[in-house]
C-alpha cells in the first residue's frame, strides 16, 4: 500500500465480495464509467475483504487477522444479516457482538474510523424467517445507541437500498443485480466521504 494514500478496507459478507466483482467487471467496459476502483475518491487505496456467508464469528477467524497486519485507516463492515438469519441468536446479542467486533477493530493502532452498516432490505426474506424484519428492528434498537457511544465507530444506513425497488435484486431476491450494485457502490462511497480529508473526496 502507498503510505501517502488512505488505506480503506471494505469487509463483510457476500455483498462486499459481489461488489468487488461488480467493480472489477464494470470498470473493464465502456459502460463502467459510473464506477471506479477508487470509488471516485482521490489518494485512497481500497481493499476488498469479503466472502459469502460471513458471520461475526467467521469475521474474527478470517478477516480480523488480515486487518491486524494490514495497517488500515478506515474499515467498512457489512455484517449482521447472516447472523440475524440464524433464528436461535437473539437480535440484541447480534447487535452487542457486532459492536464489540467494531470496538476491537478500532483498537488496531492505525485505524481511525470503523463504519458499520445496518442491515439492507431484501426482496425476499431468508428461508424460514418470516419475522426477519422484526428481528432487524430489534437489532437496531440495541445497535444504534451502542455504536453512538463507542469512540471511532460509526453506523451507516443504506437509505438507497431501503427504497424497496425489486430491480435492485437478482432472481433469488437476496443478492443485488448490477443496478442494485450500482446503488450499493454509491451508498458505500457515501459512507466513506465523511471520514476523509476534503481534498481526498473527489478523484
Amino acid at each position: 500500500m502507498n503510505p501517502s494514500k488512505t488505506h480503506i478496507v471494505l469487509s463483510g459478507h457476500s455483498f462486499v465480495s459481489r461488489l468487488d466483482s461488480f467493480v472489477r467487471r464494470r470498470t473493464a467496459t465502456a459502460a463502467g464509467r459510473a464506477v471506479s476502483a477508487d470509488f471516485w475518491l482521490s489518494n485512497v487505496d481500497i481493499e476488498f475483504c469479503g466472502f459469502p456467508g460471513c458471520t461475526i464469528p467467521k469475521y474474527y477467524e478470517h478477516v480480523f487477522p488480515i486487518l491486524r497486519t494490514g495497517s488500515p485507516e478506515i474499515v467498512y463492515v457489512e455484517l449482521s444479516q447472516n447472523d440475524l438469519s440464524q433464528g436461535h441468536i437473539p437480535p440484541a446479542k447480534v447487535a452487542q457482538d457486532l459492536v464489540s467486533l467494531a470496538r476491537h477493530i478500532s483498537e488496531i493502532p492505525t485505524v481511525r474510523a470503523v463504519i458499520v452498516a445496518e442491515p439492507i432490505w431484501r426482496l425476499k426474506v431468508p428461508s424460514g424467517m418470516p419475522d426477519f424484519y422484526s428481528r432487524i428492528e430489534a437489532f437496531r434498537t440495541v445497535f444504534r445507541p451502542l455504536v453512538d457511544s463507542t469512540p471511532k465507530v460509526f453506523r451507516w444506513y443504506h437509505a438507497r437500498l431501503w427504497q424497496k425497488n425489486p430491480n435492485y435484486f437478482v432472481a433469488d431476491g437476496l443478492h443485488l443485480s448490477d443496478f442494485g450494485n450500482l446503488q450499493y457502490f454509491r451508498s458505500v462511497r457515501g459512507s466513506l466521504i465523511p471520514h476523509l480529508p476534503p481534498h481526498r473526496t473527489l478523484s
